[in-house]
């Protein structure tokens, strides 16, 4: 379905990566560090704006230690870094267009985001050895279909360097991928329940009580909406 080819693109794109790392002897770590060490200052910047002066280092990484990282290639190597980097840009540039695209996400907001951040990847990983099956980012497909909540989180700062983060920028496509196209085939349905208003079977609201068993989320053009069944069982079975 439309979620496999999504995910072979994306495959595609990491293997492109892979060999250009093959070829420059780079290491997923030497990756990570330089795409990090890119994004640092201007999230930096933009954490010690928003706290006033209060938190430097809201990446987790200080200026002139990414200064440090991004002044140890040259020549040869720097441009072959840079040509990986610009593959990752790419990735990344794609995932936002999807929360666009599928409904997650307004495209004001995506702009909001891009006006802040000219070399973005995420760094919401947490430490490698607590990393689980019910905390990794990875998705795993997802058995139900409700959505919930915006995938564009606000930088909130960091005491300690992100990890894995060339996995981090893949994860997150992928996961904007399979949770898009579950929103995309429940926008089918609210645009059913829109034009066939009935009370006694289901209605459309933007608020819930928290954890409605009736109720199912979706996001609309980035906005929150809630498919609220009269019969609770309806609801279940999407969320499965």
């Amino acid at each position: 379905g439309k979620t496999k080819d999504d995910l072979d693109k994306l495959q595609v794109r990491v293997e492109a990566i892979a060999d250009d790392m093959k070829t420059g002897e780079f290491s997923s770590d030497d990756v990570s560090q330089y795409i990090y060490a890119k994004h640092a200052k201007e999230r930096n910047k933009v954490i010690f704006e928003r706290t006033e002066g209060k938190v430097e280092n809201g990446s987790g990484m200080s200026d002139a230690e990414a200064d440090q990282i991004l002044n140890s290639y040259e020549g040869k190597k720097k441009e072959q870094m840079e040509a990986i980097s610009k593959k990752v840009q790419e990735i990344v540039a794609d995932t936002r267009r999807t929360y666009v695209e599928l409904g997650l996400e307004n495209q004001e907001a995506i702009d909001a985001f891009e006006s802040m951040f000219e070399n973005y990847v995420p760094l919401s990983g947490i430490a490698i050895d607590e990393e689980t099956a019910e905390t990794s980012s990875y998705p795993t497909g997802g058995g139900g279909l409700a959505i919930y909540g915006s995938p564009t989180k606000r930088a909130r700062g960091r005491k300690t360097q992100a990890q894995n983060i060339l996995a981090q920028v893949v994860a997150q496509n992928a996961q904007a991928k399979v949770r898009g196209r579950k929103n995309e085939a429940l926008n089918t349905l609210y645009n059913l329940v829109q034009d066939n208003p009935n009370s006694k079977v289901w209605r459309i609201t933007d608020t819930v009580k928290y954890e409605s068993d009736n109720a199912v989320g979706i996001r609309v053009n980035g906005q929150q909406r809630y498919i609220v069944f009269r019969d609770a069982s309806m609801a279940k079975s999407l969320k499965k």
